[in-house]
């Protein structure tokens, strides 16, 4: 073997000793390498043989340590296996030992389990049984296990078994179904039964657990509910039939107290009507007899007659008011009014009496009491003159006292009347208020009446938002305190003072004294004999000529027939009443031209017939007993003469305040008043004042033309139109000339 030999055969076996996988042998290779390296330096002077026995020793040396380090190796790798088999095992154990914990509480629960847990395979054999279900079935674990579960269903439910098992092999849960199951003695059970499939390591279903809960407590709580339910819609029923029954007796009780309010509303109006007709006649014929001269003994009995007929008048008065204020229908009708005027027209009322007792009275204002008011005049005047009037009958001598004052502010006023009369005791102060309630038997023979003036003016004060108080003791007189919501107007002080100037223009363009009326062309209708001959004496005795008609037929046919200056139209008639011939005689005239003035004269004095028969075309409305004198002015404002001009001069008025300021729009506005006031229409001057109140005229001279026009001072209202116009057109060409011909306000 030469050299070159010898290291190629060296080089190829240290490769395939290199080719060991082994990391840990890389250092042996490498000085072997170094070996061969050093071999083939000194090759040339080394011999064979020494060379050949140094080889193989260096190749025995590394195969040796090749194999042990693959020997280690392998130990190695068993002792890592170990290991893991060891951990694997530890693992296992706990896994087990968890297993056999959560099956141990498992079994708890399900031995502690008040419910019935069962657990059956797929063909519906029963494999478990815990305590819960040996209570709730009666039979022991020993006794059903193996047997199939349907031996614990009634008879008519073991179909559903299969349905069940159907829905479980499908992996579905069977929740919560109300459904019954056979005790062991026989009796059936109402349970609340939930199935779930058990599955195993694979997620395969192999079989099923059933929990059944006793629901015989709420069962029995539920049908007691029902049964309750049933039985209460039952009273419900019946209850609510009774109560429709009541409903319809209350209804049928209303209707018939409804009609019966309304058959005494009827009558009393009927009564208003039967008493005041021939009142009318009496009050109206004993006034003619007193004007002419008679001896004096007839003249006090005619007197005397007079008086009773009053107080007959006034007693049915009031009870019609007590009956409007027992049916809500008595209606305020607040305005502004000046109180203050209003109390001393009160006092004059009373005057003559108390003159005649030899009373003194005394009128009293507080300083803090702004006189404009809003409220219903006629229903204060109406509490004032009945406790004035009760204050003098019971005051035999000494003084009445009316005094008025704010109080609270400017919304509420105390009117106190007071007086040194009799009084009353303290028993008979509390019991005063009450309807048709007397002092007591003797003073009511002594001074008369009936008892409801007293209660009607404490329902009217109360109606006005107020209060009635009495404070007396026997023997030293009565102080009567009346409270009423009455609002001051606004700028009460400054709306006086105008409404004063405006009176006074009114009031000089007032006619001059002269006759009542010229002699007007009128036609009276009546069904009453002796009311048609009275009212026919008074107009004939006036210069008038009077024809005269029985009813509204008749009325319709004279009008279509002949020329008429006014109509004086009884309303509650037969055959056609009064309204009913109005509308006729107005669709007679149709939309235009001049309207027949139509006065109607009706007994009942309420707010409803009055706006019912001005609705019905009526131009005004009188109230029975007729006052001549009150009815001869509203003749004069209706028809000033037959020209439609006022029949007397008018005086030069006084020149407005230069407080009274107009804007410039208003003078075509009063143009236009003007032409409404010539058809002494109502209907026709309401919008026109309106539009002059918004186009800026003075408030206060709007009310005063209202007031004239709702008196049916046609002539004056146009009078003051004519002065305001005249006056404003001064202004305006004053103010024209200051602003060098840019007016703005006059």
């Amino acid at each position: 073997m030469n050299a070159e030999t010898f290291l190629a055969a060296l080089d190829g076996m240290l490769r395939r000793v290199a080719r060991c996988r082994s990391l840990a042998l890389l250092p042996t290779f490498a000085g072997l390498l170094a070996a061969a390296a050093i071999l083939a330096e000194i090759w040339a002077p080394a011999t064979t043989a020494a060379v050949l026995l140094l080889l193989g020793f260096l190749v025995t040396l590394t195969l040796y340590v090749v194999r042990l380090h693959r020997a280690r190796e392998r130990a190695t790798r068993s002792a890592v296996a170990a290991t893991a088999s060891a951990e694997e095992g530890r693992r296992r154990v706990a896994e087990l030992e968890e297993a056999q914990r959560a099956g141990a509480i498992l079994a708890a629960i399900v031995t502690s389990s008040n419910d019935a847990i069962i657990s059956k395979t797929l063909d519906g054999v029963i494999t478990s049984w815990n305590p819960g279900a040996e209570h709730l079935f009666g039979y022991t674990a020993s006794e059903v296990i193996g047997l199939p579960v349907i031996s614990l269903f009634p008879p008519e439910l073991r179909g559903d078994e299969a349905v069940i098992l159907e829905r479980i092999r499908r992996g579905e849960t069977v929740g919560h179904f109300d459904t019954m199951r056979r005790h062991k003695d026989g009796h059936d059970i109402d349970v609340s039964v939930t199935v779930s499939p058990i599955r195993d390591a694979t997620g395969r279903v192999v079989g099923a657990s059933k929990i059944a809960r006793d629901i015989s407590d709420r069962k029995r709580a539920v049908d007691e509910l029902q049964r309750y339910r049933r039985s209460l819609e039952a009273q419900v029923v019946e209850r609510t039939r009774e109560i429709a029954a009541a409903n319809s007796r209350l209804e049928a009780a209303l209707k018939e107290a409804n009609e019966a309010n309304q058959a005494k509303s009827r009558f009393l109006a009927n009564m208003s009507h039967e008493i005041r007709t021939p009142m009318n006649a009496i009050l109206g014929f004993v006034g003619l007899v007193l004007e002419r001269d008679i001896p004096a003994d007839i003249r006090r009995q005619l007197r005397m007659a007079h008086k009773a007929a009053t107080s007959l008048l006034a007693l049915m008065n009031d009870i019609l008011d007590l009956s409007r204020l027992q049916s809500g229908s008595l209606l305020l009708e607040p305005v502004v009014f000046d109180l203050r005027n209003l109390l001393r027209a009160c006092l004059d009322q009373v005057r003559d009496k108390a003159l005649e007792r030899g009373l003194t009275l005394e009128l009293h204002f507080g300083p803090d009491l702004p006189p404009a008011r809003i409220g219903d005049p006629a229903r204060v005047r109406q509490i004032v003159q009945n406790l004035l009037s009760n204050a003098i009958k019971f005051t035999e001598a000494g003084r009445v006292i009316l005094s008025a004052g704010a109080v609270d502010g400017a919304c509420m006023v105390e009117l106190v009347v007071a007086d040194t009369g009799i009084g009353m005791a303290a028993d008979q102060a509390e019991r005063i208020f009450d309807r048709f309630f007397q002092v007591d038997g003797g003073r009511t023979r002594r001074f008369s009446g009936s008892g409801l003036g007293v209660s009607i003016c404490k329902e009217l004060a109360e109606l006005m938002g107020g209060t009635v108080r009495v404070e007396s003791q026997l023997g030293q007189g009565s102080t009567f305190r009346v409270q009423l919501w009455l609002p001051a107007a606004a700028d009460s002080l400054q709306s006086l003072a105008g409404e004063e100037e405006y009176r006074e223009l009114a009031d000089s363009a007032a006619p001059l004294p002269g006759p009542a009326c010229h002699p007007l062309s009128v036609l009276l209708v009546d069904d009453v004999p002796e009311n048609r001959e009275l009212a026919n004496i008074h107009l004939t005795g006036r210069g008038h000529a009077v024809t005269t008609a029985v009813d509204g037929a008749a009325a319709v046919d004279l009008v279509r027939r002949q020329r008429f200056d006014l109509v004086l139209m009884d309303v509650q008639m037969p055959r056609m009443n009064g309204k009913e011939a109005t509308r006729r005689i107005r669709d007679l005239e149709g939309g235009g031209g001049s309207r027949l003035p139509i006065i109607g004269l009706s007994a009942d004095e309420g707010p409803a017939e009055r706006n019912a028969c001005l609705a019905a075309g009526m131009t005004a409305y009188v109230t029975k007993p007729i006052n001549f004198d009150t009815l001869a002015k509203l003749m004069l404002r209706l028809v000033p003469d037959k020209a439609g001009s006022p029949p007397m001069a008018m005086a030069a008025p006084e020149p407005l305040s230069t407080a009274v300021t107009v804007p410039a729009p208003v003078r075509q506005e009063l143009a236009a008043l003007r032409t409404a006031l010539e058809s002494d229409d109502p209907d026709i001057i309401e919008p026109v004042l309106d539009r002059l109140g918004a186009a800026g005229l003075d408030q206060l001279a709007v009310r005063c033309f209202r007031r004239l026009v709702g008196e049916f001072e046609f002539a004056q209202a146009r009078a003051v139109a004519a002065t305001l116009d005249q006056t404003l057109a001064t202004r305006w060409t004053e103010a024209a000339a200051a602003d060098q011909g840019c007016p703005g306000h006059a």
